[in-house]
């Protein structure tokens, strides 16, 4: 399918074709067009022919014609296969997880077409659960290394504690110390890591883009230069860190296994009754996990694809904040000798619920400031750390100026943030609509809004995706190469002018741009892998001295 559109566009190329760069510099040297339109390749007039590289715009129109150069096959087969193919591929290794292809797709269209959020989403599973586990270091309690485990492995999914009397009853009854264990071990199933179809293919995209780049700075820049994509690797780069951090992370995301495994462990464990006594129960449900949702509103807290994690932020750290208070409390209570009752089968429902709190810890918001101002910086960062490579590079290239290009690589990454920012705020929106259920706010409007901001940013999304890669093959197939976008009309106005020839000056500064943009592009890539790697910690279990 993709070989006869490509056929249809040659055609349709050809046909509209009328510019031709190299013959036009060759009468243009030959002193068919005169001087008084003539530009070096820095838009200055010359008064020598042998000094002229370019036209002004209006003379390009009229001299070179106005259409594109003749798309060539082989030129764009060579720029595709070397800076764009790889990327494509490297898709397949994105964080999937979802049960169903649409989820699956959703997430591939919203990592392409918006880098920041999947940046942001990752960020916000690491920094989160570094968080998490440090609150659990405060903790003394045997199963505390058990629950920061099952924690980390219930990020991907919308999950609530059942009833305030359940969690301090796991917790306090030593009886139920094998229920923790038990749903750890449930919970601790293989999930995607480095595969050998992941090496390979990240092996692919590494060396091809390495080869690419010693071939494009060690060769001759042609007329072909407008062509080449090394500004398009340095866009699509940002999803090398993505795929390896999440490798790394390895997300638990097969909501229904989890379900399952939830299910099996609450088939049997332990609660204080109201008069003290204990009570084995299979009736009631100690942790609830959520597949399917009434409430549109809460469609991406129940996604369990990894990129849907800025969904579920608020609803996981509000429940990892009340496991790891309670786990504090009964730590801190046996530490001061606040337990009450030596023999704990002899207490009642509400001095077990009563030793499970802990006095109010306004730190956490600090703590909750923080996870989102790093997440935030690190999403910003890789986004337009590799797009600000992109149209550093092309803007520096002759002709030097903001043009159809680099506007496309600005228009990328506007939208991408668009994209975070809808999905950002829609998320907060959502966090108060399942809040208002209980202080009467006007629920109608907060959903709304919800479904509103969600379904606009998935649209700039799908559009922003497409117009990567349409705008890929564009500047591939030489739609690009015409006058209007080689004289960048947009940055310079009246007094853009069109480069014709690139001399060996030229050539030289602008292999060093292009490298320039090349280290920008992986340097935001590696410190990106870094601070994630940094910032990922697991939980580690306590010796019997501690």
């Amino acid at each position: 399918m993709l070989y006869i559109l490509l056929l249809v566009l040659q055609s349709c190329l050809n046909v509209v074709a009328s510019t031709d760069f190299k013959g036009c510099y060759d009468r243009l040297r030959n002193g068919e067009f005169g001087l008084d339109s003539a530009v070096d390749s820095n838009g200055n007039g010359v008064t020598d022919i042998a000094q002229a590289a370019g036209l002004t715009y209006e003379a390009c129109k009229i001299d070179c014609g106005p259409g594109s150069e003749a798309f060539i096959w082989r030129n764009f087969s060579n720029q595709f296969t070397a800076w764009l193919l790889p990327w494509l591929a490297l898709i397949s290794q994105l964080p999937y997880g979802a049960n169903d292809a649409l989820s699956n797709f959703e997430t591939m269209v919203l990592t392409v077409g918006s880098p920041m959020l999947a940046g942001y989403s990752l960020a916000l599973a690491v920094t989160s659960n570094r968080w998490m586990i440090k609150r659990f270091r405060r903790s003394t309690h045997r199963s505390s290394f058990y629950a920061a485990r099952i924690l980390c492995s219930l990020q991907q999914v919308s999950f609530d504690i059942a009833e305030k009397h359940i969690l301090p009853s796991l917790i306090v009854l030593k009886e139920n110390d094998v229920w923790w264990r038990k749903l750890d071990e449930a919970l601790d199933y293989p999930s995607p890591r480095w595969t050998l179809a992941a090496i390979v293919s990240m092996g692919y995209v590494a060396l091809a883009y390495a080869f690419t780049w010693v071939d494009t700075l060690t060769g001759e820049l042609t007329a072909q230069v407008f062509a080449n994509g090394q500004c398009i690797s340095s866009i699509w780069l940002s999803l090398l860190p993505i795929v390896t951090c999440n490798l790394q992370l390895s997300p638990k995301s097969d909501a229904d296994r989890i379900r399952k495994a939830v299910e099996t462990a609450n088939n049997s464990f332990f609660i204080v009754t109201e008069a003290g006594g204990l009570e084995q129960t299979t009736s009631t449900r100690a942790v609830i996990v959520e597949t399917a949702s009434r409430d549109m509103e809460d469609e991406d807290q129940i996604c369990p694809t990894s990129i849907c994690f800025y969904a579920r932020i608020f609803s996981w750290i509000q429940t990892a904040r009340r496991v790891t208070d309670a786990f504090d409390a009964v730590s801190h209570h046996e530490h001061t000798g606040q337990q009450g009752k030596s023999n704990v089968n002899m207490r009642t429902r509400s001095e077990v619920i009563q030793s499970c709190k802990l006095e109010d810890d306004r730190s956490h918001f600090y703590d909750i400031f923080r996870i989102y101002m790093i997440s935030t910086l690190l999403a910003v960062f890789l986004q337009w750390g590799t797009t600000g490579a992109a149209i550093m590079a092309i803007y520096l290239t002759p002709t030097r100026g903001f043009g159809c290009r680099s506007a496309s690589f600005l228009l990328y990454g506007v939208l991408s943030t668009i994209v975070w920012l809808l999905l950002v705020i829609s998320s907060v929106l959502a966090n108060s609509f399942s809040a208002s259920r209980k202080h009467g706010k006007s629920r109608k409007v907060i959903g709304a809004l919800v479904i509103f901001f969600r379904q606009a940013a998935k649209t700039i999304a799908a559009i922003n995706a497409a117009w990567i890669l349409t705008s890929s093959l564009f500047q591939f197939s030489s739609i690009f190469d015409n006058c209007y976008c080689n004289a960048a009309v947009l940055g310079l106005g009246s007094k853009a002018y069109a480069v014709l020839n690139i001399t060996p000056e030229d050539q030289r500064l602008t292999k060093a741009y292009w490298t320039a943009g090349m280290t920008m592009a992986s340097g935001t890539a590696l410190v990106f892998i870094a601070a994630i790697n940094l910032l990922l910690k697991r939980p580690e279990q306590r010796s019997s001295s501690e």
